[in-house]
């Protein structure tokens, strides 16, 4: 009877979401019907939903913010994997913010709540057989789900020096961050595959409770941050509507922290930064089958420009992370590692069009192989390489579309090369 009620609380849910999506839908074609004889003021407004009659500007005013946004995209493998073949997917998002010095005079205090919406299929498993962290899309979940995301309050001290963050948090919001690969679609330039696939802590899609404080004065190039959050995030399927995870001693906790400066070097601005990630949650032992406790990942990572425009912002970017776990009993992969450039601007007319390269590279480490081929699974190749070549293309203040083509060498679990091609439309509601 419990199983059922559950069901039948998932399936209202879901009704209620996909109601509140059909409404937005139908303000914004409203909005863009009252538009239509002006279509150079439609497509100069700031976001396709414009003011929503004025309700958003009152909201701004008294301390609420309100974003939305969706990204539709569609995947085609033409060669190698499991199977050629084209997949669909779309990822919604709905993000509200309370500014509480607004609202109740409190200096500083605000509160974030985001609810995420996927619909599609999973291009990569169907199509691909790679690494579930190299997903060819970094929006690829393993089932349609709606989702509350994250929830928590966050406190701003000495002049924002000091911010900290409670609630229910993603890791991967804050942590394993680069300003250049963030760029690239595949999931594995932004949660370092050393991490994603060895500890069920809170990242993309599913979220968990946690605590974050980072120091950042803006006077000094210096900053660091940490995270300590439950270490089983819970399921990524679509009765987990946000809430599917564990506390507690048994499940452990995982620590993330980071620290870094920023410099410059022959004039062009940099920022160096190291990582560890920690956690003493039951961990499979790939030699013997069993479990034990504790995991530990080191990374290091490097944002550079190369080449600036004469405001002084990059025209070239390079990125490089590199990620090692040392416990080769307890990790998938040995180490991870990847690069890439950032074109800002490559045509004259096109100032806000950004092109780029990137490769990324793992390292699979024998233990987890030989416990894949006993179990009777598919083969596990020694080593996974993905390059990506991409295009954002910035139509106007709330539309980017960005082609895509991928190479997916020696995938995880298919062992044929892969060649992939694919499109993500953004829009800003």
């Amino acid at each position: 009877m419990l199983a059922k009620d559950d069901g039948e609380r998932h399936e209202l849910w879901r009704c209620i979401m996909r109601l509140l999506l059909y409404l937005l839908l139908i303000a914004c074609l409203a909005q863009a019907g009252l538009y239509a004889a002006n279509v150079e003021q439609f497509l100069g407004r700031k976001r396709l939903g414009g003011s929503i009659w004025g309700l958003r500007n009152d909201m701004e005013e008294a301390g609420v913010f309100l974003d939305m946004g969706f990204d539709g995209e569609i995947w085609s493998n033409v060669h190698g994997g499991i199977t050629t073949g084209t997949k669909l997917l779309g990822l919604g998002t709905v993000a509200t913010g309370f500014d509480l010095e607004t609202i109740a005079g409190l200096e500083g205090s605000s509160i974030f709540v985001d609810g995420i919406w996927y619909h599609g299929s999973q291009p990569t498993a169907l199509l691909i057989g790679a690494d579930p962290s190299s997903n060819i899309s970094s929006a690829e979940a393993e089932s349609n789900f709606w989702r509350v995301y994250q929830i928590y309050f966050q406190q701003e001290l000495f002049n924002k020096a000091l911010t900290l963050r409670a609630g229910q948090l993603a890791a991967d919001e804050t942590f394993m961050i680069s300003e250049y690969a963030g760029l690239f679609i595949n999931a594995q330039f932004g949660a370092l595959p050393t991490e994603a696939d060895n500890v069920a802590a809170p990242v993309y899609p599913t979220p968990a409770p946690g605590a974050y404080g980072e120091w950042s004065p803006e006077e000094q190039p210096w900053f660091a941050r940490v995270g300590l959050y439950t270490a089983d995030a819970g399921p990524d399927n679509s009765h987990n509507i946000g809430f599917s995870w564990e506390l507690g001693g048994g499940v452990g906790g995982a620590l993330f922290v980071e620290g870094g400066r920023s410099y410059v070097w022959a004039g062009m601005p940099g920022k160096a930064t190291l990582g560890f990630i920690g956690a003493n949650s039951p961990i499979t032992n790939y030699q013997t089958g069993g479990t034990e406790r504790g995991f530990y990942s080191l990374y290091t990572m490097v944002d550079q420009a190369l080449i600036l425009r004469e405001d002084g912002s990059a025209r070239l970017g390079a990125f490089w992370r590199f990620a090692w776990n040392p416990q080769s009993t307890r990790s998938q992969q040995q180490y991870y590692t990847d690069c890439g450039f950032n074109l800002f601007q490559p045509f004259p007319n096109r100032p806000r069009d950004i092109a780029g390269v990137a490769v990324g590279y793992e390292r699979f480490y024998g233990y987890f192989r030989a416990s894949q081929a006993a179990l009777g699974g598919p083969s596990v190749t020694d080593d996974q390489t993905v390059l990506e070549f991409t295009y954002s293309a910035s139509l106007n203040d709330w539309l980017v579309v960005q082609p895509d083509f991928q190479m997916i060498f020696d995938p995880e679990f298919s062992g044929r090369d892969a060649y992939v091609v694919g499109m993500r439309a953004s829009l800003v509601f």
